[in-house]
């Protein structure tokens, strides 16, 4: 309490008392207040919060694993095929002929001798492709994550402070002179309690927001921006081998079942309560305050008494009230329920292990499994048909002032309107699941349809292979005929080339020839002549 006030407390005090100690009517009026019927009560409560901080390191603990599959993420690597002119295409396959014989208007030409010369060709080439059911598993389990937190940090900001209460009630009937007075008193002082426990909750509120900017930042992240717009995957998860295997989406699975196992705030509310002790100057002082507030209001009654007369009066009319009972309240603080998701992954899961140890069982004992599921429908549906009939039967309501024939009237008439309504809901149940048969149907006979062109299609796409390699195998053949008719007549233009080198060199050689036979004939002629001459000689 400040010193200021302190001081003036004495100083009214002495006035009081100086004021009191020579007034015969103050001494007889206190004298009446302490022998009537007086009720004193002095109570403090003393309520503190503490939060829960565990859920915050776990949840700083999936981050790591959530920051990691950001920075090196899972990709799956499509083939993509894309038409494009022949200048910018960098790889074809087999697939970029039969795209072309099917496509004849991106063929340019085609050469003499059987050239096939393509305008467009049907290019492919590998791309990432980020949103693979796993990545979007993180991207829903970051979105739940955030509103897991706000909820918790809103909550958080709004719950009340530790504080201490004092009270003091009073409760005094007493008679002086031909009056009867009643005075009620009620006083409470809050104050805030400032100590380590607060500045601890401080902390636990400090770690939330600085959680929440965490989560930003990974929202802020080139892969959380590029699954912005894909599709969100809700529970059930599906548990793939990347889910089960790779220790960072494993660790993201165990925080979506512990945001579906703990929907609670996680804060203790401890409020402790003691009656205080008044001592006689306390008391004393409280007279004082009865005495002053009686004659406050005993002078002013008297002194606007008259100007009540001219106001106005209206009658009223007491209604018969019936009795009800009373009952004491206590009050709880239980943890808040912050979360109610339509279908609970903790729960699912361990409902679905059930019923599958339970078919498994079945099996072993020999039954098909038709009758292990038919079983298994069985039971579940004739669980939910006894809650039902509990629920429904439980008489929550109370028929105060009733007859006990009214009663089971009340009760009978409150059962068949909760029947309908499991009719209705059943209703809606049937039509769904109807309407569900009905869709899985027509599924199944586009899929019949699917499977029947599929298998035609890889009939004729087979055909179609055969006869390309046949058409591949005859050109080939031409490709090699054509090359040795070339080698051919390559071969006779060489023999040819050879053959006209031997006329050359024959004609040469008969030149020769013809010189040495007339040599030889010259030579015979200078021969005979010499011989004549020898025999003129003789």
């Amino acid at each position: 309490m400040p010193k200021y006030v302190e001081e003036y407390y004495e100083k009214y005090l002495k006035l009081a008392a100086k004021l009191n100690s020579n007034s015969p009517f103050y001494n007889a009026f206190i004298n009446a207040i302490k022998s009537g019927n007086n009720q004193l009560a002095r109570k403090q409560t003393k309520e503190t919060t503490t939060f829960d901080e565990e859920w915050i390191e776990k949840i700083n603990s999936y981050l790591i694993s959530i920051e990691n599959i950001c920075l090196k993420p899972r990709r799956f690597m499509k083939d993509v095929q894309e038409v494009v002119p022949t200048e910018l295409a960098k790889k074809t396959t087999k697939d970029a002929i039969r795209h072309l014989a099917q496509n004849t208007q991106y063929i340019r030409e085609v050469s003499a001798d059987g050239f096939v010369i393509p305008k467009k060709v049907l290019t492919s080439y590998k791309d990432e492709d980020l949103g693979i059911y796993e990545n979007r598993f993180v991207s829903s389990a970051l979105n739940k994550l955030t509103i897991f937190i706000e909820r918790r940090y809103q909550a958080i900001l709004k719950i009340p402070e530790s504080y201490k209460q004092n009270d003091l009630k009073l409760n005094s009937q007493f008679s002086y002179e031909d009056s009867e007075f009643n005075v009620e008193l009620k006083i409470g002082v809050k104050e805030k309690m400032n100590y380590g426990l607060e500045s601890k909750n401080s902390i636990v509120i400090e770690k939330i927001a600085k959680l929440r900017e965490r989560i930003r930042r990974i929202n802020g992240t080139s892969f959380m921006k590029s699954l912005a717009s894909s599709k969100k995957v809700n529970s059930p998860i599906m548990k793939t081998n990347i889910i089960l295997k790779d220790p960072n989406y494993h660790m993201v699975y165990n925080m979506w079942l512990f945001m579906d196992t703990y929907n609670t705030l996680g804060f203790k509310v401890s409020r402790r309560m003691k009656n205080l002790i008044l001592n006689d100057d306390y008391i004393e002082d409280i007279y004082n305050i009865v005495a002053i507030n009686s004659v406050v209001s005993a002078v002013n009654e008297e002194s606007v008494v008259s100007s009540y007369e001219s106001l106005p009066e209206k009658e009223k009319i007491e209604k018969s009230i019936k009795p009800a009972t009373i009952e004491d309240k206590v009050e709880v603080f239980p943890d808040y329920e912050m979360e109610d998701y339509s279908i609970n992954e903790y729960y699912f899961n361990k409902s679905k292990g059930q019923m599958k140890s339970d078919i498994t069982k079945s099996l072993k004992s020999g039954k098909t499994k038709e009758e292990a599921y038919q079983k298994i429908l069985r039971t579940f549906f004739n669980i939910n048909e006894k809650l039902l009939n509990d629920v429904i039967s439980e008489n929550e309501e109370k028929y105060e002032g009733m007859s006990k024939i009214e009663k089971e009237y009340a009760l009978m008439d409150r059962q068949i309107k909760l029947y309908n309504l499991v009719r209705s809901e059943k209703s809606f149940d049937l039509l769904k699941t109807t309407k569900e048969i009905k869709n899985k149907r027509k599924d199944l006979k586009i899929l019949k349809l699917r499977i029947g062109e599929q298998k035609l299609l890889e009939k004729e796409e087979k055909r179609y292979i055969n006869a390309c390699d046949k058409v591949n195998e005859t050109i080939t053949n031409y490709i090699n005929e054509r090359n040795k008719y070339e080698n051919i007549i390559e071969n006779l233009k060489v023999i040819k080339q050879y053959n006209n080198k031997i006329a050359n060199q024959c004609r040469v050689l008969e030149n020769k020839e013809a010189q040495h036979n007339k040599n030889i004939e010259k030579i015979h002629q200078q021969i005979l002549e010499k011989i004549k001459k020898v025999k003129v000689w003789k």
